[in-house]
């Protein structure tokens, strides 16, 4: 499909306003970003709403079945007849992280069709690769990380956003007959995927509500780690990415620690939000964190706390699986 530079421009300011209304944490980040990068990571960022929203705007599951289909086989041709695939596309192709993440997040995707449950961590971890983990290697690129080491870090740092989201969601996903929660955790505490709906309802819960906090809680340490292991990798991105990426960091991490703090880990409690003034204050954090990295340490390893084991052993049959 051939594109004007009036065609691009216009995509590119839709994409732009699409960032702006569905993204708050990554579009308060974006404004550190140099234009061209920032256009690109709206064009990326509409891409991935594009996809989800077929997923989520309560379309049958066989009409969402056929339109991921669509954008599928749209990604797939050489000549993608849709605006948004074709700029995406050759974003990805240009940028050089392929065709695959993208082919990735629509299989994951696919899970979230009609009802889901999740019965291990082991496979709540792929599901969170799948629709996150891609996104964040997408990103890396697009915003100008090339090193391989740099892959790994920003699939863990979309890992634990998406396990954040997991967490905070837990009451909005359930109404949707959707438990992310994994079947394993439950049962440890005496707990089904069932047993949400029935916490939901408000009823004496015998100690139901307390004990999936504690599920809860479990993800978000785990999240924390994902955390803390990609933190590392920020010295790879240019100093404007960087600081857009620290940002929406502390953002996203602090989600949680509002859903800890405030709600004990109980997400039947309402959804953990993040005040605009804690917004303000953790995006002036970012800027010092990130110009204290530069100007005084001179290129050491920056970190929001200390580094777990490596999980790039963990994360590498990721890019080995194959397509659903």
């Amino acid at each position: 499909m051939m594109e004007t530079t009036i065609d691009r421009e216009t995509l590119e300011q839709k994409s732009l306003e699409v960032l702006a209304k569905h993204a708050k944490s990554f579009r308060w980040a974006s404004l550190f970003l140099p234009q061209r990068a920032r256009r690109d990571a709206a064009v990326l960022y509409a891409f991935c709403r594009r996809v989800d929203d077929i997923v989520d705007e309560g379309k049958s599951r066989e009409e969402a079945a056929r339109e991921l289909d669509a954008v599928e086989a749209e990604l797939r041709s050489s000549a993608p007849t849709d605006p948004l695939v074709a700029r995406f596309r050759r974003l990805a192709l240009g940028r050089g992280f392929g065709l695959r993440p993208a082919l990735d997040l629509i299989a994951g995707m696919r899970g979230d069709l009609g009802r889901v449950r999740v019965r291990s961590a082991e496979e709540l971890e792929l599901y969170c690769y799948r629709v996150a983990g891609t996104v964040g290697l997408m990103m890396t690129r697009t915003l100008g990380a090339h090193q391989p080491e740099a892959q790994h870090y920003a699939v863990s740092l979309g890992m634990a956003m998406q396990l954040t989201n997991i967490c905070r969601d837990v009451a909005e996903d359930a109404r949707r007959d959707r438990v992310y929660l994994p079947a394993s955790e439950l049962r440890r505490q005496g707990l089904g995927p069932n047993s949400i709906f029935i916490l939901l309802q408000g009823e004496s819960d015998g100690g139901g509500s307390a004990r999936l906090a504690d599920v809860v809680r479990s993800l978000l340490s785990r999240a924390e780690d994902l955390y803390s292991f990609a933190s590392h990798g920020f010295r790879l991105l240019p100093f404007r990415a960087r600081l857009a990426v620290v940002t929406a960091a502390l953002l996203y991490r602090r989600i949680g620690h509002e859903l800890l703090d405030k709600q004990r880990g109980n997400p039947l409690l309402g959804r953990a939000v993040v005040s605009p003034f804690t917004k303000v204050r953790l995006v002036a954090e970012a800027l010092g964190r990130v110009l204290f990295s530069r100007l005084v340490l001179r290129g050491p390893s920056f970190a929001l706390s200390p580094a777990p084991p490596p999980l790039a052993a963990q994360l590498d049959p990721y890019f080995r699986l194959p397509l659903s």
